[in-house]
């Protein structure tokens, strides 16, 4: 994000857009105007008074005798200068020693801090990406910001296979972002000052944030194995009880208990921690008391309990958490409630996480401003997802036209236009439709609808 200061002749006829007069412009103005990002910040003068305060949100459009990019206003009452403002028609501000940038930069940090009034020391969240040009992406932008531009704390990724969900994900563990492209960052400090900035191959100082943001940076790939280390986290939770809080075993056995308890709070757990032997074996207990190694767990015990104990125990707190589909080897019923306990941790940790998922039960259980949904033209949101019937998310919210296999779905066809045109007396139909029957249940509710509707139709003496 760059500080610009301008005259603009035009601002006052609507103000949602800066434009800058062919004629009154040196070309190398011109220029300048061309190469503002979206996202810049521009004073706008009317001689040396300040106007206003806006960002630049639209690409340089050029008419007849003007060029202008839209805008959005962030202060239309920028307080009164200490100092005298330069009468230049249009220049950058880069110099943070000056009186100008200072002058622009309190300005942004005031409204920021207006707008910004719970916030949270240590934060550090993303709030917008831009990648230019690559091999998915083309001018692709994705929010993960709320309807009062804050960052979410959780923000959930979906889309078909193949719509770049994993591509993403990549792009920010490594940072593996080119010219052109840029990850917008919500920062604040110990004393919850805030800072909001944007990384970028152009951005002054790139070397020290590109390292900053990657020790933010927590990514559970798809294929990640970090059950062996869940293992050394729990060894070392109960080692640091006994000799820090100078608790005994039986003290820590119940802590450790409550703790797992309390994670998986709502997920009905039918085992927990039960003890460690002399040689570091971790056991859990079932409901029946019956006691079992930890690598017994099921598969999808052991993916449940390592990715999210794994969290916990690590002690990870103000990160950024990339998890890439996290219902692999989850039953359907623990694939409704895990993403309450990603959003718990990230509420409870001062982190942001951000899951890439297919799974409709997910998508079902995540509130509507948390999704964006990939497909081939862009992002879409969600306006209704929560709590939607697994076929209405993967129909309404994923756009899939069939949920069906293709063979069913095409004799549903076929048994919907022989009602329609009133052919459903025939016996040829009664077999065709018992046939279906069988392989669907009489309950299949797209059946059950179709009988209604033979039934009109028989009242009506169709």
């Amino acid at each position: 994000m760059t500080y610009w200061h301008m005259i603009d002749y035009d601002f006052g006829d609507n103000g949602n857009h800066i434009s800058i007069r062919k004629s009154f412009m040196k070309s190398s103005q011109i220029q300048q105007f061309k190469s503002m990002n979206i996202g810049d910040i521009v004073l706008i003068k009317n001689g040396i008074f300040p106007i206003a305060l806006v960002q630049v949100t639209g690409e340089v459009k050029n008419l007849d005798f003007k060029f202008f990019r839209k805008t959005n206003i962030l202060n239309q009452n920028c307080p009164k200068p200490n100092f005298k403002l330069s009468s230049v028609k249009l220049s950058k501000s880069v110099n943070p020693k000056t009186e100008l940038f200072q002058y622009i930069d309190n300005c942004v940090k005031q409204l920021q801090q207006s707008q910004f009034q719970d916030l949270k020391p240590n934060e550090y969240k993303i709030k917008n990406i831009f990648i230019k040009d690559s091999k998915m992406f083309q001018d692709f932008e994705l929010s993960f910001e709320d309807s009062d531009k804050k960052p979410l704390s959780l923000i959930v990724i979906a889309g078909k296979n193949g719509t770049g969900k994993t591509t993403i994900l990549e792009y920010l563990s490594k940072y593996s972002l080119k010219d052109g492209d840029s990850v917008e960052i919500f920062k604040t400090d110990e004393n919850g000052e805030l800072d909001i900035f944007e990384l970028r191959e152009s951005f002054d100082g790139i070397r020290e944030k590109k390292s900053e943001y990657l020790k933010r940076i927590e990514y559970l790939p798809v294929e990640v194995n970090v059950f062996g280390d869940l293992e050394k986290l729990i060894l070392d939770y109960i080692n640091r009880m006994f000799r820090i809080e100078k608790l005994n075993i039986d003290q820590i056995t119940e802590k450790l208990q409550k703790y797992i308890s309390e994670v998986f709070s709502g997920l009905d757990l039918t085992f927990n921690f039960s003890r460690v032997d002399l040689e570091d074996n971790i056991y859990f207990k079932n409901s029946s008391e019956k006691e079992f190694n930890i690598n017994q767990l099921s598969t999808g015990e052991k993916t449940l309990v390592s990715k999210v104990l794994y969290l916990y125990f690590r002690d990870i707190k103000n990160k950024i958490i990339l998890i890439d589909e996290p219902e692999l080897s989850l039953h359907p019923s623990w694939q409704n409630r895990v993403l309450k306990l990603y959003e718990n941790f990230a509420k409870n940790n001062n982190c942001q996480i951000v899951v890439a998922t297919h799974s409709p039960h997910i998508i079902g259980s995540a509130k509507s401003e948390t999704i964006r949904v990939l497909t081939p033209t862009g992002v879409l949101t969600a306006e209704k997802s929560y709590g939607l019937e697994f076929q209405k998310v993967l129909t309404d919210v994923m756009g899939l036209d069939e949920t069906r296999t293709p063979e069913i779905e095409q004799e549903i066809k076929e048994i919907k236009e022989l009602i329609y045109s009133n052919r459903f007396k025939d016996k040829k139909f009664q077999v065709f439709w018992e046939q279906l029957e069988n392989s669907l249940g009489k309950t299949d509710l797209d059946l059950k609808l179709l009988k209604m509707e033979m039934d009109m139709r028989r009242k009506r003496g169709v």
